[in-house]
């Protein structure tokens, strides 16, 4: 056979010599919009919204049910004292 024999210079010791360093990308990672801390604040700002508008809609409704008991018990005060005075003349 044949007396080849190869060898490598320094300069032949680099192999990816030409080769630039390129970017690999991943799969992006989710993160959420809101840590878990500022969702927990927004549920307990939403539910004290919730309770205040609760208790501002009962102090209405026992508003107008006042004004109207009030305006009730006029009327049935006036009432008295027409059928008094037709009763007196």
């Amino acid at each position: 056979m044949s007396n080849l024999c190869e060898t490598l210079g320094a300069v032949d010791a680099f192999l990816f010599k030409d080769e630039a360093m390129t970017p690999i990308f991943c799969k992006p990672k989710l993160l959420p919009l809101k840590t878990v801390s500022v969702q927990k604040l927004d549920a307990m700002q939403k539910e004290a919204k919730s309770r205040a508008r609760t208790e501002e809609v009962r102090l209405f409704i026992c508003s107008r049910l006042t004004a109207l008991a009030l305006t009730l018990k006029c009327r049935e005060s006036s009432k008295q004292k027409a059928e008094s005075w037709f009763l007196d003349h």
